[in-house]
Order: structure tokens, then C-alpha cells, then sequence
């Protein structure tokens, strides 16, 4: 096994926290190996001692990343992840709001829900995306709101009175 130190700070919930020095390794490594997999090929592990995380990589059948490499991949990768974070988003309230369209719901309701999910399914071609810089220096917490903040991209949900 190798072990190779990159610095990820962690918040007490174990998510990242914003920093602008942050390698992002969680996003990088799929993103340079999507055909590698987490806990098989790589794992990182932090010792919770205050000196980051660590990126193991267990396999020979591709060569371990550099620094270098990994610090060049960052911004696509994150500008990859956010997109994707939007995009799930974006597609779980599309499941939510299924039942709008449904026979027995009023015209009106119908009509303004009808709506909202053309909104939401032309929302990748009417946002934009912060800079990587903004993106880099806020939270990207798994736990609320799909990270990054994406729900404050998201069309208002009609009132359903």
C-alpha cells in the first residue's frame, strides 16, 4: 500500500468544510477514474489527528495520481460534481412533483405545476454555474440540500392551494 498526504479539512460532522487550499480528492479521484472504485482501488482515510486525509491507492493497475495531476483535475472535477449535484437535485423534485399531472388534479394547479417542471427540466441551460473560486471556498455538505446550495437554483414550487 502507499500513503500520500493530502490536506482535506473536516468540520465535526466529518463533511467538508470551505477551504480554498482543500484538494477536493472525494470529487478529483472519480473523476480522473471513473473506472476505478472507492474502497477498492483507492480509499482516503483520515486519522482525525489534524493532518488531513490520506489517499491510499491500493492498486497497480493504474498508476497513482501526482500531486501535480491531482491539483490540475480540481477544476473540472468540480465543475463536473456541481452540475451533477444540480442535475439530482433537479431530477428528485421532477419524482416529487409526478403527481401534478395526474387526471384527477384542477386545471389550474395542473397548469402551474406544468410549469415548474418545464422550468425544471430546461434548468441546465438557464443557470449558471458559480466560478470555481466562489465553489471552492463554500461548503459542500452532502447532508443539506444536495450540496453547494444548489436548491437556490431551482424554480419556485408553485403553492399547491
Amino acid at each position: 500500500m502507499k500513503f500520500q498526504e493530502y490536506s482535506v479539512d473536516l468540520d465535526w460532522r466529518g463533511c467538508n468544510m470551505a477551504q480554498s487550499d482543500s484538494r477536493r480528492l472525494y470529487m478529483v479521484l472519480p473523476h480522473l477514474y471513473p473506472d476505478l472504485e472507492d474502497g477498492t482501488d483507492y480509499y482516503l482515510q483520515n486519522n482525525s489527528d489534524g493532518n488531513g486525509t490520506f489517499l491510499v491507492w491500493l492498486t497497480d493497475a493504474v498508476t497513482e495520481p501526482t500531486e501535480q495531476e491531482l491539483a490540475d483535475a480540481k477544476e473540472d472535477s468540480m465543475n463536473d460534481y456541481w452540475w451533477k449535484r444540480l442535475r439530482q437535485k433537479r431530477d428528485k423534485l421532477l419524482v416529487e412533483s409526478d403527481w401534478s399531472q395526474g387526471a384527477d388534479v384542477p386545471d389550474a394547479l395542473k397548469t402551474s405545476y406544468a410549469t415548474y417542471r418545464t422550468d425544471l427540466r430546461d434548468l441546465p441551460t438557464t443557470v449558471t454555474k458559480p466560478d470555481v473560486e466562489t465553489l471552492n471556498n463554500e461548503s459542500n455538505d452532502n447532508i443539506t440540500d444536495n450540496g453547494w446550495n444548489v436548491g437556490n437554483f431551482m424554480p419556485t414550487k408553485p403553492s399547491e392551494e
